[in-house]
């Protein structure tokens, strides 16, 4: 089964100004409309030779964007690529969908439940 297309960036954002700076500056994509939601969260997308999600990560750390990030991608070099992103503070890297939804969930769960 091909994996489905998705745009490179899927930024749900908070109330975080530093957040808006970055879309501003490219990394979270023009096209895509920021939303408010109770909890900040950054889905972005890291496909082919691109390391679009790296550079969005070590931007963030750089300014100390506080935000959570899930990086979506396809499963070539997913060890590498895993060990990359969450040494930059990434939340989780998922290739799946099913993954990327229980990643979504667990970084948007209040703290009571998380147990």
């Amino acid at each position: 089964m091909p994996t489905p297309r998705v745009p490179k960036t899927m930024p749900v954002l908070g109330p975080s100004p530093r957040l808006h700076r970055l879309r501003r500056g490219g990394l979270l994509g023009r096209s895509s409309t920021p939303r408010v939601v109770g909890s900040a969260l950054i889905i972005t997308h890291w496909g082919g030779p691109s390391a679009r999600a790296l550079e969005l990560l070590k931007r963030m750390r750089g300014e100390d964007v506080r935000c959570p990030v899930v990086v979506f991608c396809t499963d070539y070099d997913a060890d590498t690529r895993k060990r990359q992103a969450l040494a930059l503070g990434a939340q989780a890297l998922c290739f799946r969908w099913e993954s990327l939804f229980t990643a979504i969930q667990r970084v948007l769960r209040p703290g009571r439940e998380t147990g």
